[in-house]
C-alpha cells in the first residue's frame, strides 16, 4: 500500500480493459474517494466509523496509453486509510479500485488545517 503525507497533492491513475484484456478507451470516467473525515476528538486513531466521499472526472492523460487519472488534495481528509473507486462510462469495463494510507502525526492537523 502507498503512503503518502497528509496535505500533499496525491496523483490517483488508473487503466481500464475490456473483457479481452485490452486497454480500453471510454468516453469518460468518474472517481469516488473515501476518506476518514477526523469530525470528532474520539477519532484518533482512526477508527473508520466517519467516512466523507468525494467524487470528480477523472481525465484521459493519453489516449494512447489508456491513463486515466486526477490529483487529490489530501488536505480535506484526516489521517488513515483513504480508497477509491474508478468507473468509467462504459461498465462494461469494469471498475477499477484501490486504496492507500495517508499518515499524519498529531502536529499534523496544526500545520496543515483542513481545506473543502
Amino acid at each position: 500500500m502507498n503512503t503518502y503525507n497528509r496535505g500533499s497533492k496525491v496523483i490517483i491513475e488508473t487503466v481500464f480493459y475490456d473483457t479481452s484484456g485490452d486497454i480500453a478507451q471510454p468516453t469518460s470516467a468518474r472517481i469516488v474517494i473515501a476518506y476518514p473525515s477526523g469530525s470528532t476528538s474520539d477519532d484518533w486513531p482512526f477508527d473508520g466509523n466517519d467516512l466523507l466521499t468525494s467524487t470528480s472526472s477523472l481525465a484521459n492523460t493519453s489516449t494512447t496509453a489508456g491513463t486515466w487519472a486526477t490529483t487529490w488534495n489530501s488536505a480535506v481528509s484526516a489521517p488513515g486509510v483513504v480508497a477509491w473507486t474508478a468507473v468509467p462510462s462504459n461498465t462494461l469495463y469494469g471498475v477499477n479500485e484501490g486504496r492507500f494510507l495517508l499518515r499524519g502525526g498529531l502536529a499534523n492537523s496544526a500545520a496543515v488545517p483542513t481545506t473543502l
